[in-house]
């Protein structure tokens, strides 16, 4: 004579995390519990990428210092990394700090000439600055010459204009 006893089910999800005593405790604080739940994904490995993660997700959640202190930490692990720059040259335009994103924007054109972003970048940054129309406008013509089909290159261009 066989028993089929089946396994116990795995405990839920909320019960899991850290720091809980057991019992159930599932009718307290449900906002608490469901930001348990969340699972994201693990940062890369290397820093200068990890800090990169940090800005993106910073900048999404409208949190535009954190996002600059996150960029600033990428460049300080990987200076040569244009994306850094470019990213945190947006966040500094968010934030109303336009002779800054400027100079992240050149840094963007100096490490990829060739990439229409950093010219966006930097032209958009320029467009936000007293005097900088004309080279704003300039470097938003290249990059839509790099990259005739974007719409927003060409919808940033047709309003700098």
């Amino acid at each position: 004579e066989e028993q089929h006893a089946a396994p116990p089910p795995p405990p839920p999800k909320e019960e899991a995390g850290e720091g809980k005593q057991g019992g159930d405790d599932r009718g307290k604080d449900k906002e608490e519990e469901k930001e348990e739940v969340v699972e994201e994904p693990p940062l890369p490995s290397d820093p200068a990428d990890a800090a990169k993660a940090l800005g993106v997700k910073a900048f999404q959640a409208g949190d535009m210092l954190l996002a600059v202190q996150h960029f600033t930490d990428a460049i300080s692990h990987r200076g040569t990394d244009f994306s850094f720059f470019a990213n945190r040259s947006a966040a500094l335009l968010q934030l109303g700090r336009a002779d800054e994103a400027v100079s992240d924007g050149r840094r963007c054109v100096e490490l990829q000439p060739s990439t229409a972003k950093a010219h966006y970048r930097l032209g958009t940054a320029l467009l936000a600055t007293p005097g900088g129309k004309e080279e704003g406008v300039e470097c938003l013509r290249v990059a839509c010459d790099m990259e005739p089909l974007n719409a927003q290159l060409r919808g940033a261009f047709a309003k700098a204009c």
